[in-house]
């Protein structure tokens, strides 16, 4: 928070319609406020905490926020990881492929950016995004760095309180190691043309995420734990639910697969006519050998990519709910904000934010598809299919069914670079499923990608 700026309080409770409210800060006994909604504007620098205690005929229930201030908002910059358990400041490339490097910046005014390569300045590199191509193997220090040229005459914030102007210099590392050559897997004898693991899952809210019913959790707690409830249910050919945006799972291969310039491997979902739920595809190659999806994705190509609707660099964070059964907010870094409703009516579990992540928040980037529904006057909806190129999605790349059921086919000479060009991967070892839509269709909750079995590499069958 910034000093001089008002901030409202406003809490959700439930059966709050008659009960006593009092804030408290830091430790004092005596409230600061008795309203429902508490509107707080700290007046200098440091940490605090908001304690609130609601009371009713029932009891007392309380919630402590801690809050921390500042004069101005440091500038900050955030590196993708390629999954949630990665370093999100470790890179492998191969030796003649580039690496694009293309950090997340918050809060920046006028920024000016400039990259560093082993301490010395990258000429020409201006932009927030910078193609890295390693002229040797070995390791590399790559440094981004963010000059906010903000230089505006000092503004005041209240009538006794001004905010000092000066430029702010804010820069991240990576390490980025090269590798002399791709090191392709071969399929043995023992080999299988479907995917093998799942190396993990991590769904965004969902009326699936948590459920015992349909979706068949049993409480999971832990990554592992929801990693091999995923690779359990998808070998017996049973889905999983992505949730809302940006949910995934990452599926692995006992060998690469290869890049035959035809349709490569496929991937089977629920979708019918009037009922789909796209999610897009990513792959990538194990490039530093360790058996882990910590190395770069490159997302396919599909027939929304590039369109009027499609946001390349989708962002949306999900809050825990503050109890149970009860919707989850979110935000995205379009501005805008909503939440996933929590349907009770249809799934009986206390939450629909992942049980295994720990933050109170979390957020998911990737690419955003536009929401292709329609309703009829009679209130029926329907979630139309786009043309091809994602999954849960009847379109023309569902190869083996006239009514478009079943699996969608994959190319990976689809694969492309964030810049849009062919990446020309001679063969992949991860694929990755992203529930691309951030949207619902009334009853009938979010538009919740759903995987219905393993990845098959379909060069095998032919």
């Amino acid at each position: 928070m910034l000093t001089g700026r008002e901030y409202t309080f406003a809490p959700e409770v439930q059966n709050g319609e008659n009960a006593r409210y009092e804030w408290y800060l830091d430790d004092s006994s005596v409230p600061v406020s008795t309203e429902k909604d508490y509107i707080f504007m700290p007046t200098q620098p440091g940490d605090c905490s908001l304690r609130l205690t609601v009371t009713n005929e029932d009891g007392t229930a309380e919630k402590t926020v801690a809050v921390h201030v500042v004069d101005v908002i440091p500038v900050r910059i955030a590196f993708i990881p390629s999954s949630y358990l990665a370093d999100p400041l470790v890179r492998s490339v191969s030796l003649g492929r580039t690496l694009f490097l293309r950090p997340q910046v918050s809060d920046a005014v006028g920024p000016e950016y400039a990259w560093y390569v082993n301490g010395v300045l990258q000429e020409d590199a201006t932009q927030r995004m910078f193609a890295f191509t390693p002229e040797k193997e070995g390791e590399y220090e790559v440094t981004f760095r963010v000059t906010d040229t903000d230089e505006s005459p000092a503004a005041p914030l209240s009538r006794h309180i001004t905010r000092a102007s000066s430029k702010r210099i804010t820069e991240k590392t990576l390490r980025v190691t090269c590798y002399e050559r791709e090191s392709e897997r071969v399929i043995t004898t023992t080999g299988q043309p479907a995917s093998n693991r799942v190396l993990e899952f991590l769904p965004a809210p969902g009326q699936f995420v948590n459920e015992t019913g349909m979706a068949g959790y049993t409480g999971q707690k832990s990554f592992e734990e929801a990693r091999l409830y995923a690779e359990n249910r998808l070998k017996k050919g049973e889905f999983v639910s992505l949730g809302n945006f940006g949910g995934y799972v990452i599926l692995a291969f006992d060998h690469s697969v290869e890049n035959k310039g035809k349709y490569d491997f496929s991937i089977p979902g629920n979708q019918f006519e009037g009922s789909n739920e796209p999610g897009v595809v990513w792959v990538m190659q194990d490039v530093n050998g360790n058996g882990k999806p910590d190395d770069e994705w490159y997302e396919l190509r599909g027939s929304e990519t590039g369109g009027e609707w499609t946001v390349q660099e989708y962002a949306v964070t999900y809050y825990r709910p503050a109890g149970p059964r009860q919707g989850v907010k979110w935000t995205d870094n379009l501005g805008r904000s909503g939440q996933v409703a929590y349907l009770g009516q249809f799934h009986a579990q206390d939450y629909y934010y992942p049980l295994w992540l720990e933050e109170e928040s979390h957020t998911y980037y990737g690419t955003g598809l536009r929401q292709n529904t329609t309703q009829t006057p009679g209130g029926d909806w329907s979630n139309n299919s786009f043309e091809w190129g994602y999954v849960d999605n009847a379109g023309s790349d569902n190869l083996e069914s006239s009514s478009k059921t079943g699996k969608t086919w994959f190319k990976i000479s689809n694969a492309m670079t964030p810049d849009g060009q062919p990446a020309g991967l001679r063969y992949i070892d991860f694929i990755k499923v992203q529930s691309a839509i951030n949207g619902s269709a009334g009853g009938l909750g979010e538009l919740s990608t759903e995987v219905a079995g393993m990845a098959v590499d379909e060069n095998l069958n032919r």
